[in-house]
């Protein structure tokens, strides 16, 4: 039987980035990716809004927080070296009082 040094499950963009990062850091070991529809991306990962979470909803002092801006640059890196294409469009985000207040 033929061994395998990573198993991945699941083939949507986490997934898939796990997979890429394992063959990148160890190129010898033997990386296994399962995916259990016909195509990768296919469940939540194809269903996004194709919008980078900044961070900026969660609690100040998160992971989540300071790992976001992170991710966003080693995204547009890694796009621009493969010759993906990204669009850096810029979202903004208005309180709901601010709102009510804009309305009166």
């Amino acid at each position: 039987m033929e061994s395998v040094d990573y198993t991945i499950i699941g083939g949507g963009v986490i997934g898939l980035a796990i997979g890429y990062y394992l063959t990148q850091q160890y190129p010898s070991a033997a990386t296994a990716l399962f995916e259990r529809n016909k195509y990768l991306g296919e469940e939540q990962s194809g269903r996004n809004s194709g919008v980078l979470d900044v961070g900026h909803l969660y609690r100040h002092d998160s992971l989540k927080t300071r790992l976001c801006p992170k991710r966003n640059r080693m995204l547009a890196r890694f796009a621009l070296a493969k010759g993906i294409a990204y669009f850096q469009m810029g979202k903004m985000t208005i309180a709901e009082e601010a709102i009510k207040l804009m309305k009166k």
